[in-house]
Formats: C-alpha cells, structure tokens, sequence
C-alpha cells in the first residue's frame, strides 16, 4: 500500500475500509481537487467527484458510503445515500443538531419497512 500523505479521518477510514476483501473502492469525492492525487493513487480504477450529490446520482451500483467529511455535512450526505437505500457508514458526531438526527431517523424507519 503506498504511503498517503494526506491526513485526516478520511483518509483512515478508506485506508482501513480498503482492507477488507470484500470491498471494492469505486468512487471518492472531494470538494478539494488537490487532494485527490493519493485517492487516484491507491484506486486507479475508482472515479473521482467532486460533489457528493453527483456521485449519488451516478454511481448506480454502490452498497454503502462512507462519509468522512467536516461534521456539518455528516447528516445531509448520511441522508441522501439513506434515501437511496445504502448503508452509512459516518464518523461522530452523527448530526449537527437534534433536527438533523430526527430526520435521519425518519428516514431510516421509512427505508426499513
């Protein structure tokens, strides 16, 4: 595995997830296109966003996401892979406030019946 220089949480979690046998990393995002460089190098099959909503949107065969991002945009992007019927997999903490964690539940109850 080729040393990543880029720090954060992120780049633990994607690290960490990436060595599971079971897991194929086959997309990232980031608003920061100058961090993307390590991604590409580690998964140079995996396309590169730099909207979340535009991944969502295109990548049709996902099973699960990972949000890493700063924590005001754990909830909306949890949410709109929720609502898609995926798994989350989010750092803490889970929302920004307790309307956010209301309507994650919301939609968590409406996907499991």
């Amino acid at each position: 595995m080729p040393a990543l220089v880029a720090p954060g949480m992120a780049w633990n979690d994607i690290r960490s997830l990436a060595l599971h046998p079971s897991l194929k990393v086959v997309a990232g995002c980031d608003v920061d296109t100058s961090r993307t460089a390590e991604f590409r190098q580690m998964f140079p099959q995996a396309r590169i966003y730099t909207d979340y909503r535009e991944l969502l949107d295109k990548e049709k065969d996902l099973h699960s996401v990972n949000v890493s991002t700063p924590d005001h945009m754990h909830a909306p992007i949890a949410r709109a892979a929720m609502q898609r019927g995926l798994h989350v997999y989010g750092q803490k903490p889970l929302a920004h406030n307790l309307y956010e964690v209301r309507r994650l539940t919301q939609v968590a109850r409406e996907r499991s019946s």
